[in-house]
């Protein structure tokens, strides 16, 4: 299972926020296949004076928690970063408006 956390400031997304979702979602679960299916996705939109961007003046700043079961390869990280990020970019983000977390789990049954 794959479990999304989304979060940026309230208001820039305006009315493309499931179009937004889609997207990341998507990207994901096509850089992980065939192990992830729909993976859980969700968006925390904070009001303008709870939430600081790293770079001042740029509100579209995002994080993005992606917890997922790792599959022990280093390249598997980097495509899933490169599949984000090109999936983010339609919506004007520049890598350094973007901050991907990413949350490698110990698979299942494992130690």
């Amino acid at each position: 299972m794959v479990d999304i956390l989304i979060e940026t400031r309230r208001g820039w997304l305006a009315r493309d926020r499931a179009a937004f979702l889609d997207s990341v979602g998507g990207a994901v679960a096509a850089a992980l296949a065939p192990a992830v299916q729909a993976p859980s996705v969700r968006l925390l939109e904070y009001d303008e004076d709870c939430f600081v961007p790293p770079v001042p003046g740029r509100s579209v700043f995002t994080r993005i928690e992606i917890a997922f079961a790792a599959g022990g390869r280093e390249a598997e990280e980097a495509d899933l970063r490169r599949a984000v990020l090109a999936a983010v970019n339609g919506f004007g983000l520049t890598p350094p408006d973007v901050r991907i977390v990413l949350l490698p789990l110990p698979a299942r049954g494992a130690p």
